[in-house]
């Protein structure tokens, strides 16, 4: 269970040349960087988790980079700790629970700081368009 999260940094690079250019396409990646033991009040078994998130905007249009950590509750944070120290990876469910919770807060922030500096957004949202009304007969 998540049970707290914050981000420490935010860079949002553009290259102004490139801004109009055709076809940008944008690749989003979240990444674990590091798992900790964390102390939180008196709650027990709580994690740190330490991440980046990258939204490449191609080609050579710009970028957004986040880092940041969330607090992690596991029933078993001794054997997450064994299996980050030993492979530096995560077991797939509670690693499905942390990824999803750094996409959407991220995606969520660099919608924001993508209409700042006028990239388009990391995600495509849908589109209402109006249509014609028919000639009645």
């Amino acid at each position: 269970m998540i049970v707290g999260f914050n981000f420490n940094s935010m860079n949002v690079k553009v290259n102004e040349d490139k801004l109009s250019a055709r076809g940008i396409t944008v690749n989003s990646v979240p990444s674990v960087t590091d798992l900790e033991k964390a102390e939180v009040l008196n709650m027990k078994d709580i994690l740190r988790v330490k991440f980046r998130f990258e939204a490449k905007y191609e080609p050579d249009v710009g970028e957004i980079v986040m880092d940041g950590s969330l607090l992690w509750r596991d029933g078993d944070a001794k054997k997450a700790l064994k299996l980050w120290e030993e492979e530096k990876k995560m077991e797939s469910k509670s690693g499905v629970e942390v990824i999803n919770t750094i996409f959407r807060r991220c995606l969520a922030k660099a919608v924001v700081l993508a209409e700042d500096v006028r990239l388009p957004p990391p995600v495509q949202f849908p589109m209402v368009r109006a249509t014609e009304k028919k000639p009645e007969e």
